[in-house]
């Protein structure tokens, strides 16, 4: 699409979802009146990068850029850049209180209870929200009354007649509701918590509207003031016959020589860091190495020849050598020794928060990692999921923000039940990373970079059993300092 005028650049960033600052447009639109053809270069330039948001600095960056090749003399401020050694790591985790919990039925009753609680909390929030009631009092609220209920969503059915009859339940009662049109239920599963504004008609809720907890839209997008950038990686599964070493080989090589990666800084893997032992039937026939701790010695390897002057964070998956229940603890010093005493490496838990550059003055950036085991069954249980398909991710992970729940489906993934649910999305990321399905995407969803890290995994016949297609060696890049990103790609 050619763009003539600010009208049309600002409607095809509409449309991008992109965030603009307002000097940026100020900037583009004096340009359209001095220089309409440079101006047109600028403008479709870049609405065909992969921005999640335009500052001015980008606008002049590439003012400067292409008005060299137009022979236009327009100054633009140059910095130096360092490289990443110039610049102190500075990373923190958010804590997770993962005291030894029996796992009995009062255990589980008060982690669904802290579930229902914090995206209650997010849910009041809501300004159409009206007439907040409990479900018990419902039985004392007049025929017909506007009401609104806030709880957990239990069994889901479909009547002949087309409508939608689930339960919702909070901590006083439960109640049923029916929802005529169908659209209102578009998406809503089993044990995640929602809102319904309806009216009240026999003890049962007639529903109007249902309203998921989701995410705001963003009143700015935050960057670090540092020029460095992010690289992010998952599911490496080294042990695999399928481990595609040409991919490791290409990507050691890219992060320790190519200047490009001066200014890499933090680098993320979310999980599957081995094949494991066991982790599935006939496993052993697909391995090329059956010894978890050999399997291990080599990650640590691999790790060991990533510059010692990027902060790499290390989180577990569902092939890792941990519990396989969520949150997962961290890996463990008996598996990969040599790099617990390296002050680069930060071995975190799945999920995880990790706080980058943040400090009084200034916000940061915030960077969720989960590696996504609940995916494939969020997806299986979702029809328009289905229909998208393990191949775009993006939409699973836009599903569990609207939901603010990284497993909303109860068995989507194993329950740790702490004290607190650390699966609610109560915090809203800058970053949100995942893995497990081994396909890729780096796309902006109301501010937020989403990536769905690549593999150095080819095809596995297991694989082909749940329904994953490889999409190996995409390697996702985050300027932290602008919000672009950028995709290597070593296959």
């Amino acid at each position: 699409m050619s763009i003539e005028n600010p009208k049309q650049f600002i409607s095809k960033l509409i449309e991008k979802n992109i965030l603009v600052e307002k000097q940026a447009l100020e900037t583009i639109t004096s340009l359209f009146e001095k220089n309409k053809i440079l101006a047109k270069h600028v403008a479709e330039n870049i609405c065909n990068s992969n921005f999640t948001s335009l500052t001015d600095k980008i606008v002049k960056e590439k003012i400067n850029l292409l008005g060299k090749k137009t022979e236009e003399k327009i100054s633009v401020k140059k910095t130096h850049l360092k490289i990443r050694a110039d610049y102190e790591g500075r990373l923190s985790l958010r804590k997770i209180k993962d005291n030894d919990i029996k796992k009995n039925a009062d255990n589980f009753c008060n982690y669904f209870s802290s579930r229902y609680e914090k995206i209650k909390k997010i849910l009041q929030s809501h300004l159409d929200i009206n007439n907040l009631i409990s479900i018990a009092n419902i039985k004392s609220t007049p025929k017909s009354r506007q009401i609104s209920v806030i709880g957990i969503v239990g069994e889901i059915t479909n009547a002949k007649t087309g409508t939608i009859i689930f339960e919702i339940e909070d901590k006083t009662d439960a109640i049923k509701v029916f929802a005529k049109d169908p659209d209102l239920c578009k998406n809503l599963i089993s044990d995640e918590v929602v809102a319904v504004n309806g009216v009240v008609f026999n003890n049962c809720i007639l529903a109007k509207k249902i309203i998921f907890p989701e995410i705001p839209t963003p009143t700015k997008i935050n960057k670090i003031k540092e020029p460095l950038k992010a690289v992010f990686i998952s599911d490496i599964h080294i042990g695999s016959k399928q481990y595609l070493h040409n991919i490791e080989d290409k990507f050691l090589n890219w992060i320790n020589k190519d200047k490009q990666t001066d200014s890499v800084k933090y680098l993320f893997i979310a999980g599957d860091n081995v094949d494991g032992v066991g982790i599935y039937p006939s496993q052993k026939q697909e391995l090329q190495i059956d010894d978890i701790y050999k399997q291990y010695s080599l990650f640590e390897d691999f790790i060991e020849k990533i510059p010692d002057e990027i902060e790499i964070v290390i989180c577990p998956g569902n092939h890792d050598a941990v519990m396989q229940f969520e949150p997962q603890f961290a890996l463990d010093k008996v598996y990969v020794p040599n790099l617990i005493n390296l002050s680069n490496i930060h071995l975190v838990k799945n999920p995880q928060y990790v706080y980058l550059n943040s400090d009084v003055e200034d916000y940061g950036l915030n960077v969720l990692m989960y590696h996504g085991y609940s995916f494939t069954k969020i997806i299986n249980e979702i029809p328009v999921l289905r229909k998208k398909g393990i191949g775009c991710p993006e939409y699973v992970m836009i599903e569990t923000l609207k939901k603010r729940h990284l497993a909303p489906i109860y068995g989507s993934s194993i329950i740790n039940p702490l004290k607190e649910d650390y699966l609610v999305i109560d915090q809203i990321p800058d970053i949100f990373q995942t893995g497990d399905l081994h396909s890729h995407c780096m796309k902006n969803y109301k501010g937020i970079t989403l990536i769905s890290s690549s593999t150095f995994q080819g095809q596995t016949s297991f694989m082909n059993k749940i329904g994953h297609i490889a999409n190996p060696g995409k390697v996702s890049i985050v300027d932290l300092h602008t919000r672009e990103i950028f995709i290597k790609n070593f296959y």
